[in-house]
Order: structure tokens, then C-alpha cells, then sequence
């Protein structure tokens, strides 16, 4: 029967002590980095969205773009209302919609 050090690890991003059941991949990052890591990427995909919907439409990149993810990240992804199903354009124009109707 092993130690109950031998049944511990750490993290490599946040550098906490994690149990064996906690891991997300042995040795390296725990559940809650994972998850950081995850939506980090998912805001930084619909930044990108939103850039290039403003350049489709031909305006330019406002000066309140983080303000605009944000929102739009918090609708999709905090509230659950993103559909991995369905067009990723679509939605973070919807969201953006959703923004312009809140602040105008």
C-alpha cells in the first residue's frame, strides 16, 4: 500500500498539492487550470469573431473590444448559452446584438 505522498502531486501552472483523483492529466495541470486554460482560449476565439465581423461590415475595431468579449464571452460560455452545434459566428453575433441592445 503506497503513501498517501505517493498519492499526491502538483500542479504545474498553479503549483497546488493535488490528490490523485483531482488530476486532470498525472503530473500535469489540475482541473481548475484546465478549465482557466479552456475558457482563456474560448474568449481569445471570440475576440477573434468579433474582429473579423467588424471587418466584414466594414467598421473599425472599437475602442471597448475587451468590454465587448467579455460580454459576450460571459453570455456564451458563463451562462451556458453557447451550442457547440451550431455556427460560432452566428452566436457571438447574436451576443454582440445582445450587447448593442444593453448599452445603446
Amino acid at each position: 500500500m503506497g503513501s498517501i505522498k505517493e498519492n499526491r502531486w502538483d500542479c504545474t501552472e498553479c503549483g497546488t498539492n493535488q490528490a490523485r483523483n483531482d488530476m486532470w492529466f498525472e503530473g500535469d495541470i489540475c482541473g481548475e487550470c484546465n478549465q482557466q486554460e479552456l475558457n482563456t482560449k474560448k474568449k481569445d476565439l471570440i475576440e477573434e469573431k468579433l474582429i473579423d465581423m467588424f471587418d466584414r461590415i466594414g467598421i473599425q475595431t472599437p475602442s471597448n473590444l475587451e468590454d465587448i468579449t467579455q460580454y459576450c464571452f460571459e453570455y456564451l460560455v458563463i451562462d451556458e448559452n453557447y451550442n457547440v452545434l451550431s455556427d460560432l459566428d452566428l452566436q457571438v453575433a447574436f451576443a454582440f446584438k445582445l450587447w448593442i441592445e444593453e448599452h445603446i
